[in-house]
């Protein structure tokens, strides 16, 4: 497995690019920009990026996190909407 230090921190493990709260923020916020700059769909908001995603998940993959669940059932009523306007 790879591993890449930075000031002695193990900043990617082979796994994610980017440990801690923020997890893969980053790359999905570049992958946006991407996606615009190539003339794809983007939904522009709401946007959700769960951090540290591992804490709002049982071991059974069940979502545990009230707070998150309230954000993706927001994000899933928009996305609904988003493709019945694509739709059209």
């Amino acid at each position: 497995m790879l591993s890449l230090l930075i000031d002695g921190n193990d900043v990617f493990t082979g796994d994610t690019l980017f440990k801690g709260s923020v997890g893969g923020v980053r790359a999905q916020y570049h992958l946006r920009h991407m996606c615009v700059g190539l003339n794809c769909f983007v939904m522009n908001t709401p946007q959700v990026y769960i951090g540290e995603a591992a804490k709002k998940f049982d071991a059974n993959l069940k979502l545990i996190d009230e707070g998150v669940r309230g954000e993706l059932t927001k994000f899933l009523a928009a996305f609904k909407d988003y493709i019945r306007r694509l739709q059209r």
